[in-house]
């Protein structure tokens, strides 16, 4: 028998982010584009967001990503972008979501990476991305990212 055990949560609970909309910044739910090839990671951190009060779509690599960020018709607030993954990873869909001409190459787009070396950082910024967080994913980490980030955009 297998047991997953996580640990408490960090975060004191979505009260500390109500309805994920930091600072009371908009009147919805925000919706985030979570890009994770590991089923495991993917769960966790889509149980996480969820409690923040996002609404999560996920996809398992770049060329699903693309797919879904193109199909609309509600826009994504956010991309939580994993870079190392099977095909194009997330440094090439970083880079393609970028040169696009129409409004979602100005999307946040957030790296996740078990990588904490140096240089990655760097890396990830070059490819585009906006900012780094690293796994194992904490709550509290990812609450600032969001207030970070979506607020700059509301």
């Amino acid at each position: 028998t297998l047991a997953l055990r996580l640990p408490p949560s960090e975060a004191p609970g979505p009260e500390a982010l109500p309805s994920a909309t930091p600072a009371g910044a908009c009147d919805r739910p925000l919706r985030v584009l979570l890009v994770e090839d590991i089923a495991t990671n993917r769960i966790v951190a889509q149980a996480m967001l969820e409690r923040l009060g996002c609404r999560v779509a996920c996809a398992g690599d770049g060329h699903e990503a693309l797919r879904l960020l193109e199909a609309g018709p509600d826009p994504y607030d956010m991309v939580l972008m994993d870079c190392h993954m099977p095909g194009m990873d997330g440094y090439e869909t970083t880079r393609a979501i970028r040169r696009r001409g129409d409004g979602l190459n100005a999307i946040p787009i957030v790296a996740l990476t078990a990588n904490a070396m140096g240089g990655e950082r760097e890396k990830c910024l070059e490819a585009g991305m906006d900012d780094y967080v690293t796994k194992p994913l904490r709550e509290a980490e990812l609450r600032r990212a969001l207030s970070r980030w979506l607020t700059q955009g509301q």
